[in-house]
């Protein structure tokens, strides 16, 4: 038994409307939502391992914060050789859009779940420090402490982006 929506369901722009039928509407919504499911894979590798079909390092599962999803984080393969924290902030999304410097939250987990990926020094966080416009937090992977550090200091960076789930 097929059932058939015959309802329009109208959208104000500007001077003008849109009429889609609703039918449309639902068929390209879950349409949508099963491509993105079926992107992400059930069962995530092992920890510090690629992730299917990519090159990106699996580092956990992330737990969303403030009603948001939680989200598998992935490391870019590529480090930022030292520079001033804007040049590792814009470096990132050069990798591609999805990609960013972690916050301090996700360098945390990074310490714990994929330490080995680091070379035990200071890395920067995508982290303004609040206190000084012209200071950013930096994750230390040797003994896992974060510290806030003049944004002209020259630190490596990694790009990490996030799979919601």
């Amino acid at each position: 038994m097929q059932t058939t929506v015959r309802d329009t369901i109208v959208f104000g722009l500007g001077r003008g409307t849109l009429n889609v039928p609703a039918g449309d509407l639902l068929q390209a919504w879950l349409q949508q939502e099963i491509q993105q499911r079926a992107s992400a894979p059930l069962i995530a590798p092992a920890l510090g391992q690629c992730w299917p079909g990519t090159t990106d390092i699996y580092a956990g599962l992330v737990r969303g914060l403030e009603g948001q999803r939680d989200y598998h984080l992935l490391v870019h393969e590529e480090v930022f050789k030292p520079g001033p924290w804007q040049a590792a902030v814009d470096w990132a999304p050069s990798l591609g859009e999805q990609y960013s410097v972690p916050d301090r939250r996700e360098s945390r987990i990074l310490v714990v779940n994929v330490s080995e990926l680091f070379a035990g020094e200071w890395y920067w966080t995508n982290a303004q420090y609040a206190g000084y416009a012209d200071y950013a937090w930096a994750q230390n992977f040797g003994d896992g402490i974060q510290l806030n550090y003049r944004k002209a200091n020259k630190f490596p960076a990694r790009a990490v982006r996030r799979l919601i789930i």
